[in-house]
């Protein structure tokens, strides 16, 4: 996923480590991660947005209420940090 001034986008295809930089064609996304981009959709939380291309290309984009969501992941690991800290 990348952050553009948009929102957050994530291409399927580009989920892969890079090789010295530069994107080499990676192997299909796993059907777990299309699942659950699909769930996602479903839920309202991504737009999907598909173009004509050969090789074809999905871009993926978060929803208003999926940008609700991105405090989430900080506070959680926050909360971690302190509890490991306190222990």
């Amino acid at each position: 996923m990348r952050a553009t001034p948009y929102g957050v986008h994530s291409r399927c295809r580009h989920a892969r480590t890079p090789l010295s930089g530069l994107w080499t064609n990676p192997p299909a996304p796993s059907a777990a991660t299309i699942e659950t981009l699909r769930a996602m959709e479903r839920d309202g939380l991504l737009t999907r947005t598909a173009y004509d291309e050969n090789p074809s290309r999905v871009e993926y984009a978060l929803t208003p209420l999926g940008r609700t969501l991105i405090p989430l992941p900080r506070l959680l690991a926050a909360r971690h940090a302190h509890r490991r800290n306190a222990a």
